[in-house]
C-alpha cells in the first residue's frame, strides 16, 4: 500500500512538475488558497468554496453555520478526538434524530427522524465527491473510512434536493478532509478493540501532507481497517443461536489524494468496502473510484467554475451467493459528468448563483452472459442534465434564499426542488424558517428490478422552523419539523420474485432540542429528538396500520444523548457520554397473509467514557483509549420496514486503543 502512494505522488509531482518543501516556505495569497470543494450527488453536480470559518454545505455560497439555509450540525477534528470517535458510527451517533438500523446482509445504516434513509435519502460526500453507491444509492457504515483526516463534517438534517438532487431528499453527510499544510509532515495511526475476548477491531493509516514550491499544497492518505460489528454469541428473537463474530467481519481499504495549484483542484478517492453477511455464507463489496478536476476563475464579481468527475463502480457485488440469486443484482455502474457552477456578486447584499451538469450513466450485469441473455446488449446508458440557482438577499432584519433546481434523469418526468428561507442572527438569537421540496430518484437497480420500469420518483415535501440562542458559554437551540413523503420508493418481495415499487405516502412531525454549555475546564453536550407519524398508508413501513402514532419499524421515537468533556490538564481530558434510546419494534418474520410478526425491545442505554492524551513521548504520540457500550448491551438493528430478516446486533463491551503519531 504505501509503495503505491509513493509510486501515485511521483506521478502527480511530474505532472504538475512540481517538488515538496515545508509548509514553512509556502504563503499562499488569498485566490490560490481557496480550496475548492465539489458537492455532486448520484444524479448532479456542483462546485463551490469552502471557507473553514463557515459553513459551506447548506448553500452554494459560505456562510455561518447560523445563518444558513438548513438545520446544520459541525462535528470539528477536535470534537472527533475528544470523544475518542473510533468510526464515522460515532461521530453520527451524537446527532439528534439519526438512528442506526440494519439493511440487507446486515449492513448497518441511518434512518432520519423515523424515516428510513439508506437506500438513496441520505448523502454521504467526501470533500463534496458522492460516495454512495449507484446501484442502490447506499452508504453502508462500520469500520469505514479514515477518520483521523477529518477537519470537519457538516451535516444537513432535512431536504437536501435543491443544492445535490436525488439522493439528498432527507439529509447530507459532508467529511471535508485536511489538507496539505494543516497535516505538515508525515502522519500514522494505529487503532485496536477488544469485545468479548476477541479482537474487534484494527487499523493502520498513513497520511502525508506538505506544501509545494512552486504554489499550492498536495495531501495524500492511505488506510487498511478491518474488524468485526459484533463479537457477541446469542440467541435471536427467532431462537437461532449465531456467533456474530465469526460472521460479521469488515475490511475497508481507501486511498485519498487531493492536490491544489493555481485555483486547480484535483481529487481522487480508491476505496474497497467489503463486509459479511451474519445469516448467509456470503460478503458484499463495494469498490469505488472517482475523480474530480476543476478551476476557479475569477472576473470581477463573477466567478466561474468549471468541472470535470469520472465515478467507476462494483456498486453492491456480492460473493459466494447462490448464482441464481444474486448474478441478477451484481452490476458494474460508472458515470461522468461536467458542468460549470457561476457565481456573480452584485453587492455584499445580493448574490446569484447558477450553473448547470450534464451526465451520462453506464451499468451492466457484472456477468457479460447475464447481460446479454436479459438486456439484449452490451450495457445500459442513461443521460440527465440539470439547472439549479439560488438568489441571496441579506436585509436589514433578515436574510432570504431563495433557490430551484431542475433535474431530468432517464425516461422521468423533470423533477424540481424549490427552497425559500428565511434566517437572520441578531445579536445573540438567530432564527430560521424553511420550505423545501426534496426528491428521490430510482438508482440504477430501482429500475433494473422493478416492474416494466413502473418506477418514479418518489417526493418529499418539508417544513423547518429553528430558534436558537448562543454566547461565548452557552448555545441551544430548537427545531420543529414536518415531512411528507410520497411515493415512497420500496423493496418488495412476492412470490419469490423481488422489485422496488412506489408504496404510499406518510406524514411526520417532531421536534429537537440541542444545547452546549462551555466552562473553564468542563464542556457539556446534549440533544434530544422525537417523531411520530401523523398520517400513513405506507403498510410496509408501519408498526401498526390502524394505528399509526406506533412509529415505523426499528426507528426509537424518543432519542437523548450527554456528553461530558472534563480537562485535567491542558494535556489530560477525559470523556463520558451517554446515548440513550426508547423501544422500538422490529419486524422478524412474515406470515402468509402478509402480516409482520414483531419484536419489542427494551430501553437502550448505552455509556462510553474515553481519554484522551494530547501530547505524549517529546510531543510526538497522542492517544484515545476507552471503554464502549460500559453496560455491555445487546443493541438490536433492525430492518426499518415488514421484513423476515433477523435483525443485526452491535458489539457489546469494547476496550479500544487510537494511537496517533508524528514522524
Amino acid at each position: 500500500m504505501l509503495l503505491k502512494i509513493k509510486q501515485i505522488i511521483s506521478i502527480i509531482i511530474v505532472l504538475f512538475g512540481t517538488e515538496f518543501c515545508t509548509a514553512q516556505e509556502l504563503v499562499l495569497d488569498t485566490a490560490s488558497s481557496r480550496i475548492l470543494e465539489a458537492d455532486f450527488d448520484l444524479l448532479d453536480g456542483l462546485t463551490k468554496n469552502s471557507n473553514s470559518d463557515k459553513v459551506s454545505v447548506a448553500s452554494y455560497i459560505d456562510i455561518g453555520k447560523n445563518e444558513a439555509p438548513g438545520i446544520i450540525t459541525t462535528i470539528s477534528s477536535q470534537e472527533i478526538e475528544e470523544l475518542g470517535s473510533r468510526d464515522l458510527i460515532d461521530i453520527l451517533n451524537t446527532l439528534p434524530g439519526f438512528t442506526l438500523g440494519a439493511d440487507v446482509q446486515n449492513g448497518l445504516a441511518y434512518g432520519i427522524r423515523g424515516n428510513w434513509a439508506e437506500e438513496g435519502k441520505l448523502l454521504f460526500m467526501i470533500d463534496g465527491m458522492p460516495m454512495n453507491e449507484m446501484g442502490y444509492g447506499t452508504y453502508v457504515v462500520g469500520h469505514r473510512f479514515p477518520i483521523n483526516i477529518i477537519e470537519r463534517v457538516e451535516i444537513i438534517r432535512g431536504a437536501g434536493s435543491a443544492l445535490y438532487g436525488g439522493l439528498a431528499g432527507l439529509g447530507v453527510v459532508n467529511i471535508i478532509t485536511k489538507k496539505g499544510q494543516k497535516i505538515n509532515g508525515h502522519k500514522i495511526y494505529l487503532n485496536g478493540g477488544i469485545s468479548n475476548n476477541s479482537i474487534s477491531r484494527g487499523g493502520f493509516n498513513y497520511m502525508y501532507g506538505g506544501a509545494l514550491k512552486s504554489g499550492g499544497e498536495i495531501t495524500v492518505s492511505g488506510l487498511v481497517n478491518f474488524g468485526n460489528r459484533s463479537n457477541l454469541e446469542m440467541v435471536l428473537p427467532n431462537s437461532q443461536n449465531v456467533s456474530l463474530k465469526d460472521s460479521s467481519y469488515v475490511i475497508n481499504q481507501n486511498l485519498n489524494i487531493n492536490l491544489i495549484k493555481n485555483n486547480f483542484n484535483f481529487k481522487l478517492n480508491y476505496e474497497d468496502y467489503n463486509f459479511q453477511s451474519t445469516y448467509e455464507p456470503i460478503s458484499s463489496t463495494t469498490r469505488t473510484f472517482i475523480g474530480e478536476l476543476n478551476k476557479l476563475y475569477t472576473i470581477k464579481k463573477l466567478t466561474v467554475t468549471p468541472f470535470f468527475r469520472y465515478k467507476w463502480q462494483y456498486p453492491w457485488l456480492t460473493d459466494n451467493g447462490d448464482p441464481a440469486t444474486y448474478d441478477q443484482q451484481n452490476t458494474i455502474s460508472a458515470r461522468w459528468a461536467s458542468g460549470i457552477n457561476s457565481n456573480y456578486m452584485f453587492n455584499n447584499n445580493l448574490n446569484l448563483s447558477f450553473g448547470f451538469n450534464y451526465y451520462s450513466d453506464y451499468y451492466r450485469y457484472f456477468k457479460k452472459s447475464i447481460q446479454q441473455a436479459s438486456v439484449g446488449k452490451k450495457f445500459t446508458n442513461f443521460q440527465g442534465i440539470s439547472f439549479y440557482s439560488e438568489l441571496f438577499y441579506d436585509l436589514k432584519f433578515t436574510k432570504i434564499f431563495m433557490g430551484v433546481r431542475f433535474d431530468k434523469y432517464a425516461f422521468f418526468k423533470p423533477s424540481y426542488a424549490p427552497r425559500l428561507t428565511i434566517t437572520k442572527s441578531y445579536r445573540n438569537i438567530f432564527y430560521k424558517v424553511l420550505g423545501n421540496i426534496s426528491y428521490k430518484i430510482p438508482t440504477h437497480q430501482n429500475i433494473l428490478i422493478s416492474n416494466n420500469r413502473d418506477i418514479s420518483p418518489e417526493v418529499i415535501k418539508e417544513t423547518q422552523v429553528q430558534l436558537g440562542y448562543f454566547n461565548n458559554t452557552y448555545e441551544v437551540s430548537a427545531i420543529a419539523f414536518y415531512n411528507n413523503l410520497n411515493g415512497l420508493i420500496v423493496y418488495d418481495y412476492d412470490s419469490l420474485i423481488e422489485s422496488y415499487k412506489n408504496s404510499g405516502f406518510i406524514n411526520t412531525l417532531g421536534y429537537e432540542i440541542e444545547g452546549k454549555v462551555r466552562l473553564n475546564k468542563m464542556k457539556l453536550t446534549g440533544n434530544y429528538s422525537f417523531y411520530q407519524p401523523t398520517k400513513s398508508n405506507a403498510h410496509d413501513v408501519l408498526i401498526d396500520n390502524n394505528n399509526v402514532s406506533k412509529g415505523t419499524f426499528s426507528m426509537p421515537k424518543h432519542r437523548l444523548f450527554l456528553g461530558i468533556t472534563y480537562s485535567i490538564n491542558s494535556n489530560v481530558s477525559v470523556n463520558l457520554f451517554d446515548l440513550i434510546q426508547s423501544s422500538k419494534t422490529i419486524s422478524t418474520y412474515v406470515d402468509l397473509a402478509n402480516t409482520a410478526g414483531t419484536n419489542q425491545t427494551g430501553i437502550y442505554n448505552t455509556i462510553n467514557a474515553t481519554c484522551q492524551i494530547k501530547s505524549f513521548y517529546k510531543n510526538s504520540i497522542k492517544l484515545n483509549f476507552g471503554i464502549y457500550n460500559i453496560l455491555n448491551q445487546k443493541q438490536f438493528y433492525g430492518y426499518a420496514y415488514k421484513s423476515a430478516y433477523q435483525p443485526m446486533v452491535g458489539m457489546g463491551r469494547e476496550l479500544f486503543i487510537h494511537i496517533r503519531m508524528n514522524l
